[in-house]
Parts: C-alpha cells; sequence; structure tokens
C-alpha cells in the first residue's frame, strides 16, 4: 500500500501551487540485501522512489523511531471491515482494480508487516497533521490539502 500512498500524496502536493512550498520525505524499513532479497532490484526501493514517490527523498531509518511513533502498528493487528469471506475477496479485488488503473505494480519483496503512514509537519517543525496507514483504504486527501492550505496561510 505505501506505494499508492506515495503516488497519491505526490499528486495531491502537484494540485496547487501553493503546495510547492512542501517537502516530501518518506521513510523506509529496510534496504537490500535482506532475507528475501540480495539486492535493490529485488526489493525495489529505486523502484519505489522513481516511479511513485518522484519529487521526494527516501531515507532509511532501521532504528524503527518512525513506525514507533506512529505506534508500532502492524496489518495483522488492523481489525477487518469484516469477516464475510465473500466480501473481503471483493475488498482485495477492488484494492487490485484501483491500483492496477493508477499503474501501481508491487513486487511484495519487502517486510510489508508494519503499517506506516503521513506525518505533516509545520514551518515550525511541528507536528501539524498524522494519518495512520489503514491497509486497503485510500489517503484522505481532502483531511491532508485542509492542513496543507492552513499551514500555507499561516
Amino acid at each position: 500500500m505505501c506505494r499508492e500512498e506515495a503516488l497519491d500524496v505526490t499528486s495531491l502536493l502537484n494540485e496547487k501551487d501553493s503546495f510547492s512550498r512542501f517537502k516530501l520525505l518518506a521513510v523506509i524499513k529496510e534496504v537490500a540485501p535482506t532475507k528475501k532479497c540480495p539486492d535493490d532490484g529485488c526489493l525495489g526501493v529505486s523502484d519505489f522512489a522513481t516511479k511513485y514517490f518522484p519529487d521526494g527523498d527516501v531515507f532509511h531509518e532501521p532504528g524503527g523511531g518512525f513506525w514507533e511513533a506512529l505506534g508500532n502498528r502492524r496489518v495483522t493487528q488492523q481489525k477487518l471491515s469484516t469477516y464475510n469471506p465473500i466480501k473481503l475477496y471483493r475488498g482485495a479485488k477492488e484494492i487490485g482494480r484501483r491500483q492496477s488503473a493508477k499503474g501501481i505494480e508491487g513486487n511484495l519483496a519487502g517486510e510489508g508487516i508494519v503499517q506506516g503512514g503521513i506525518v505533516v509537519f509545520n514551518g515550525s517543525g511541528d507536528v501539524e497533521y498524522v494519518y495512520k496507514e489503514k491497509t486497503g483504504y485510500q489517503i484522505p486527501r481532502d483531511e491532508i490539502v485542509e492542513v496543507l492550505d492552513r499551514i500555507v496561510g499561516e
């Protein structure tokens, strides 16, 4: 899901000229080599950076401080919206269609269990907004635009 979130945040910041003052930073948990991937071609960090986060910088933070600040949440801890297997299947297919329509491809080679999020800082460096990733859901664009507009107006 991080590829979709990265692509959506990038496109969101390109919606208004006033948003050009914001800097995009992505924090990643792992770089190659890993147990699954001997090199970056397998893991896909440079693919993520160039295709899905082209207007931002990507930083490796192995200590886990970013995820700790977001609550060290895991996909396995997220409550399901339903326990109906047919609805779960349809939901998974819908996510696949949505990502395919955006041109998003994934290799599922990364860790993938720890959930991330979006943190918006104001001009003073204070946290202005936090969105904790919800697997399968799109980012709350309207909320983020509202926060960015408020910061621009300061």
